[in-house]
């Protein structure tokens, strides 16, 4: 596969998640301080890749974010929890979907670190990072 494949497919497997709505790539941090980001939303930054001449593989790196508003309010650490638990949610979705036996061009990590993120640009935003 291409990486402009890759990255399609990936947008199409993030968009078909109904707690999503936007995709975007490139730096996390470029979309997190513009102002007409839609959350939830998946965000996709490329991380160092692989080729390997031996095995005639090419492997790409990628972080996936997936973010979503915080409610600010009396509560605000609970909030940010429920958050990052419901984007875990979706994370193990999203890799489950990516990993299904239906796609034979492609091959997931069998172990992806995951990170629970809060992060605050204009907005209050809680997630996690794979």
């Amino acid at each position: 596969m291409t990486l402009n494949q890759i990255i399609s497919r990936i947008r199409e497997i993030s968009l078909a998640h109904k707690q999503l709505r936007n995709f975007y790539f490139g730096m996390p941090s470029d979309f997190l301080t513009d102002k007409t980001t839609r959350y939830a939303s998946s965000f996709l930054q490329d991380t160092p890749g692989t080729i390997d001449i031996t095995g005639k593989q090419v492997s790409f790196g990628f972080k996936l974010f997936i973010l979503d508003l915080v409610h600010v309010a009396d509560e605000s650490k609970d909030n940010e929890l429920d958050v990052q638990s419901d984007m875990v949610s979706v994370v193990l979705d999203l890799v489950a979907k990516m990993n299904h036996s239906s796609y034979t061009d492609w091959k997931v990590s069998a172990s992806n670190p995951i990170t629970l993120l809060r992060e605050e640009f204009d907005d209050l935003v809680a997630g996690a990072v794979i």
